[in-house]
């Protein structure tokens, strides 16, 4: 991944992941990339940029499996 402190994701992981924050965690919505919104994807692109202690909480709190490996790869935790 080109830049370690961004989520990654298709246009159907982009939909579930900020669908699971509105619900869960309104103020992380800001970090996601609007553009995204509009657009179908199949590929893999930014989606999102938190920071730190966000990081923190979704690895807490969040059960999105993609979600969480990339932000212990970004951290360089074990899985």
């Amino acid at each position: 991944m080109a830049a370690v402190d961004k989520i990654y994701g298709t246009k159907h992981q982009y939909d579930h992941f900020i669908d699971w924050c509105r619900e869960n965690n309104p103020g992380t919505v800001k970090y996601f990339y609007e553009d995204n919104k509009s657009k179908d994807f199949n590929d893999q692109r930014p989606i999102c940029n938190f920071p730190i202690d966000i990081d923190h909480w979704m690895l807490n709190y969040c059960p999105i499996d993609f979600v969480i490996e990339q932000i212990k790869e970004q951290y360089g935790m074990s899985n």
